[in-house]
């Protein structure tokens, strides 16, 4: 629960990590990337494909103004705001 209540305070600052515990996947196929975790399947359009590797092969912590790639700040933002509710990041700290 304090992750989901820390998703208000998230910005481009913020300190972020994988969870250690998840075992993942990143697929590409039809011009999609694909993360899948713990039996979810989360799919998003091939524009996110370098953030997304990032936030995949990330084994340090990170904020979201570091992940390369195109995505502008607000858009960097939700990616990393879907991958802490869905439960892939977690919010240092929190």
């Amino acid at each position: 629960m304090r992750q989901l209540r820390a998703l208000e305070d998230l910005d481009l600052d913020t300190e972020l990590e994988r969870r250690p515990t998840v075992i993942a996947d990143l697929v590409e196929r039809d011009g999609s990337v694909s993360l899948v975790f713990e039996g979810r399947e989360l799919t998003f359009p091939g524009h996110v494909r370098s953030e997304l590797r990032a936030v995949f092969d990330a084994e340090a912590a990170f904020t979201a103004a570091e992940l390369p790639g195109s995505l502008d700040e607000a858009g960097r933002l939700v990616l990393v705001r879907r991958l802490v509710r869905e439960g892939f990041l977690t919010i240092r700290d929190a």
